[in-house]
């Protein structure tokens, strides 16, 4: 019976270490699509600036 339930919190324990893995890609993924547009940004406010002087 003890067995069983190792079983069992493994199987839990690696079902909820998916899940974070899955998370932690769409957080990468997010992640990157920010600093993507962060960079663009700085691209449009240099043009920006130097146009200003």
């Amino acid at each position: 019976m003890n067995s069983v339930y190792s079983i069992v919190r493994l199987i839990n324990m690696v079902s909820k270490m998916n899940k974070v893995k899955h998370e932690l890609e769409e957080a990468t993924r997010i992640s990157k699509k920010i600093n993507k547009e962060v960079e663009e940004a700085r691209r449009t406010m240099r043009r920006i600036i130097s146009r200003a002087k």
